[in-house]
């Protein structure tokens, strides 16, 4: 994505997310997504200075399934459980 597209204005500045200090990062990663195993994902979970999680589904893919259907009811409600009481805990 080229950033210039989304934010045209060189006058608009963001603060670094290590200085912000109040940001919570969840992740939801399939254990088959052919773009990184859940062990790379752990590895750069830890890389980011702030609270994050990694919520895994087994079996799913890099689009976690939803091209095949597969990708409803108890996924949504898991997932939906699990970014609220990950974003309820405190920080």
């Amino acid at each position: 994505m080229d950033v210039r597209r989304v934010v045209p204005s060189a006058d608009v500045q963001a603060e670094p997310a290590h200085q912000v200090g109040v940001l919570s990062f969840d992740f939801v990663h399939g254990t088959r997504d052919p773009f990184g195993s859940v062990e790379e994902m752990e590895k750069a979970l830890q890389l980011i200075p702030a609270k994050t999680n990694l919520l895994t589904i087994e079996g799913a893919g890099h689009d976690l399934n939803f091209k095949k259907g597969a990708a409803a009811g108890d996924f949504i409600a898991t997932v939906v459980r699990a970014f609220q009481e990950f974003f309820e805990e405190p920080r």
